[in-house]
């Protein structure tokens, strides 16, 4: 057998057999362009989807303040009316302890001045 002959011996055949495959380079670059772009595109959509719910919080934080600002509203008119009518009770209030003080030094007067009367009223009031 001539070393130049062009038939491959078992050896050859087993030798080349072994020889681990080189991969295409175009492919691999083309993979790895595909897996960045899947990345990006991942990513861009969890941005966009953070952006969703950070705009969905943003206008329920927007409605439930305005909800509140309502509520509060409401509240402190409540809160003048009754304001109002305590004020109205506290001078009722007085203008009845005046009348009955009024009442009670005119029952001691005349009380004072029937000297045959037992009953003496004394209410007690300062």
């Amino acid at each position: 057998m001539c070393i130049s002959s062009t038939a491959l011996t078992p050896f050859h055949l087993f030798y080349f057999a072994r020889l681990p495959r080189q991969p295409k380079r175009r492919s691999s670059i083309r993979i790895q362009w595909l897996k960045r772009r899947k990345r990006r595109r991942m990513m861009c959509s969890s941005r966009e989807a953070e952006e969703r719910t950070r705009v969905e919080l943003k206008t329920r934080m927007v409605f439930k303040n305005l909800d509140l600002y309502l509520q509060n509203q409401s509240i402190m008119k409540e809160n003048d009316k009754l304001r109002e009518k305590a004020l109205l009770l506290n001078k009722e209030n007085k203008a009845l302890l005046s009348q009955l003080q009024k009442c009670s030094a005119s029952n001691l007067q005349n009380s004072n001045n029937d000297s045959n009367s037992d009953f003496k009223v004394n209410i007690g009031l300062k």
